[in-house]
């Protein structure tokens, strides 16, 4: 944690904390320490042993960096630091207001679970907030499928859908945007540098290319789900059947083309707009 209250219920910030001053979690009200060194991002944290539902520890020092970097990002001004919202026992890493609103800011630089992340956007939308959902390294590393992109896409009318993520070594900003997919899973997207103030940096356009391997393992795929009647296969199976179609002799154009309708409907309706 980055920020704490004091005996006065102050909210004070670790990297200006004095050490002799009793310090606590705004979440569970326990006692927390106070830690600061030239090699650590200056934070506090739980006593060993304690359970806080609120805060989710130990923090990389990716994320706390992180989260310096964009409350300087995003202006200091406009920006809270993890503001404990009692209302839903939720602390976002930031809310940064802006002319229509408040918007939570979630760094995610660890694995998530969905039943966690669909609880905490829940809890924001108790609020009318939308979060804003921006990854970390191990997200940017490791994002080349549709089923990892699926969790944290957004829609955009400008953009299309799109990702963020948070570059601690740069303190950047990156977009991935217009983001497709094709039936092997395989994504697609441009990359932009978001510079702030509307502007941004166009850095290469990533497109989708399918090998033979890919294309031959769906086939095997389809052919093993329809033996055992997969409930996905068969309703590929069906959509082919109401078009005097086979799904196993679908032609690989059709495998491989792209489409952005997969993150909000059925392989079926994909199926309509490329067969």
């Amino acid at each position: 944690m980055l920020t704490a209250i004091n005996q006065s219920h102050q909210v004070i910030i670790a990297a200006a904390a004095d050490r002799q001053t009793l310090y606590y979690c705004p979440g569970c009200r326990t006692k927390v320490i106070l830690r600061r060194g030239q090699r650590v991002v200056a934070h506090f944290a739980h006593q060993s042993g304690s359970h806080c539902a609120v805060s989710s520890e130990p923090e990389s020092q990716q994320h706390l960096t992180g989260k310096w970097q964009m409350a300087h990002y995003f202006g200091e001004d406009r920006v809270e630091l993890e503001p404990y919202l009692k209302t839903i026992r939720q602390r976002p890493d930031l809310i940064v207001t802006q002319a229509k609103g408040q918007v939570p800011i979630e760094f995610q630089c660890s694995a998530i679970s969905p039943e966690k992340l669909t609880s905490r956007n829940a809890g924001y939308q108790q609020l009318a907030l939308k979060p804003v959902w921006v990854l970390g390294n191990q997200y940017y590393q490791h994002m080349t499928r549709q089923v990892q992109v699926a969790p944290f896409v957004t829609w955009s009318a400008a953009w299309g859908w799109y990702l963020l993520f948070w570059r601690t070594a740069t303190a950047t900003m990156e977009l991935w945007c217009q983001i497709q997919t094709d039936l092997l899973g395989t994504i697609g997207y441009q990359r932009y540098r978001l510079l702030g103030a509307g502007q941004y940096e166009f850095i290469e356009n990533k497109a989708i290319r399918a090998t033979t391997w890919q294309v031959n393992q769906l086939r095997q795929q389809i052919v093993h789900g329809l033996r055992y009647r997969t409930p996905k296969y068969m309703q590929w199976q069906n959509f082919c059947y109401s078009h005097h179609r086979l799904l196993q002799t679908i032609p690989t154009s059709v495998l491989i083309s792209q489409s952005s309708c997969r993150f909000l409907v059925t392989q079926s309706l994909f199926f309509a707009t490329v067969y």
